[in-house]
């Protein structure tokens, strides 16, 4: 009795078809997430070098306004906001997620300041300016929230 219960156990114990495919479904899943984790990185890390590129372009083609002209027109928010994206080389995403302020360094008086978008303080002649910039990173993660990345640069408000 116990040889024909054991027969069978045995034959199905042994089978190995379909094994490797199982293996395959086993391993494969943990690499395939890390793969996309070390992918989602990247955008983050890309994102965040554009933006960095357009805030200090941006804030170098300000100082070079200020110290070439003698009558200084100062850019508006909507003016700020379109050259960061244009030099970040078209990959900082455009419209809401996109908030662009300059103000002067001395009205950051607290370790976390929001910015806030269209916010265009240039302050007195000689201040020192802050051009801060912040924008979404999308992410293609089910489950992984909406990334930040912000970047800031400082400029000299002063002439020749």
């Amino acid at each position: 009795m116990i040889a024909r219960i054991w027969k069978p156990l045995h034959r199905l114990w042994a089978d190995e078809r379909g094994s490797n495919a199982i293996e395959f479904a086993i391993l494969a899943s943990p690499f395939l997430l890390l793969l996309l984790g070390v992918v989602q990185l990247g955008i983050y890390f890309v994102a965040q070098a554009a933006l960095d590129t357009g805030v200090t372009r941006t804030a170098e083609s300000l100082r070079a306004a200020f110290y070439n002209s003698a009558t200084t027109t100062f850019p508006n928010a909507a003016t700020l906001k379109s050259r960061v994206r244009s030099y970040s080389g078209g990959l900082v995403e455009s419209g809401a997620s996109l908030a662009v302020e300059i103000r002067p360094l001395t009205s950051l008086t607290s370790a976390i300041v929001p910015i806030t978008d269209a916010t265009n303080s240039y302050g007195t002649n000689t201040s020192v300016l802050a051009l801060r910039a912040t924008n979404s990173v999308s992410s293609f993660i089910p489950g992984v929230p909406v990334w930040r990345v912000s970047s800031m640069a400082l400029v000299r408000r002063q002439g020749r």
